[in-house]
């Protein structure tokens, strides 16, 4: 699936950083890493609103 989007000027500048330094190979890496970094952060607080909830449940 192919997506088109403007990151503004900001997120373009850091993203050319990342690739122009060599941390990353290119602005897709940069932004497949950052999105699974989203994935991973939602996982996480769903994993903490179910503890939350076991624990409300608990009281």
């Amino acid at each position: 699936m192919s997506m088109d989007f403007d990151l503004g000027p900001e997120l373009e500048k850091f993203v050319s950083s990342l690739v122009d330094s060599g941390r990353c190979k290119s602005k897709r890496e940069v932004l497949q890493t950052a999105v699974r970094l989203v994935q991973r952060r939602e996982q996480r607080l769903a994993e903490l609103d179910r503890a939350i909830e076991r624990g409300r449940a608990a009281a």
